[in-house]
């Protein structure tokens, strides 16, 4: 009776014991002190990206600029579309690893809408490194007046030719043709790949403007805004659709909405 007794005290001491440590001051300073989890942490823990950027537009007024938190798994290279400033251009170490990235727009740039492609070095690329992963990372910037003039809203875009990284490491164009109404990928040679178009139900195809390349669960997608609020149909053939596909675009963005391709 005294062994059962003594065995049961036992239990209900350890019992509290554990509960006090658990919730201890001391343990509670311990949690607190836990370092957060940094970009380069979520990478090793299976965050899929070669890229991690805070803004992927912003709004710059002309001559004056925006900084930005970037991280890189490796060193890159960047290049610019849609400039006519010689002073438009980004301030960044081209480095790998977490750094605040300057992006400058020239007091004198005329465009409303200026893009900036970040790429991984190529030579870095190899078969330990999930072929899923981002392999670059896009700021679209929509230039603001210098003063006088009313602010260009988010969703309004002029470009009528914007850079389209293609599968394989490779650069493209997405342009304007046709009066503005049909959108061509072009390979770096200027070599037409694939077309699509946008329907209204009206038997006529409303012209489109262009913004950045936009990802969806890691897919990339046009950009691709029209005037008309009942334009929400793509138009692609099968074999250009096979194209688009294996040039690594799922569809498009359409004033505002994720469509993949018909």
């Amino acid at each position: 009776m005294k062994n059962s007794l003594h065995s049961s005290m036992t239990r209900v001491l350890a019992t509290a014991l554990s509960a006090l440590l658990a919730f201890s001051p001391a343990n509670a300073l311990i949690a607190q002190a836990e370092p957060e989890v940094t970009n380069d942490d979520r990478w090793e823990d299976g965050y899929a990206s070669y890229f991690d950027i805070s803004d992927h537009v912003v709004r710059i007024k002309a001559g004056e600029s925006a900084k930005l938190t970037m991280f890189a798994r490796f060193p890159y290279s960047y290049y610019t579309t849609g400039e006519t400033s010689k002073n438009t251009w980004c301030e960044c170490s081209m480095n790998a690893g977490t750094e605040e990235i300057t992006i400058h727009i020239g007091a004198d740039e005329a465009k409303t809408n200026v893009f900036f492609y970040f790429y991984l070095d190529n030579s870095r690329l190899n078969h330990d490194i999930t072929q899923d992963a981002e392999r670059y990372a896009t700021v679209e910037v929509y230039v603001q007046p210098a003063s006088g003039q009313a602010a260009v809203p988010a969703k309004t875009t002029v470009s009528k030719s914007v850079a389209a990284p293609l599968a394989g490491g490779k650069n493209g164009t997405i342009s304007l043709t046709r009066d503005d109404t049909v959108a061509m990928l072009y390979d770096a040679a200027g070599t037409a790949l694939a077309s699509f178009s946008i329907s209204d139900g009206s038997g006529k195809m409303p012209k489109l403007t262009l913004g950045g390349i936009v990802q969806q669960n890691k897919k990339n997608y046009f950009t691709v805004n029209t005037a008309s609020k009942n334009a929400n149909v793509v138009k692609i053939s099968d074999s250009d659709r096979a194209v688009m596909t294996a040039k690594g675009y799922a569809g498009v963005c359409l004033n505002g909405s994720y469509v993949n391709w018909p």
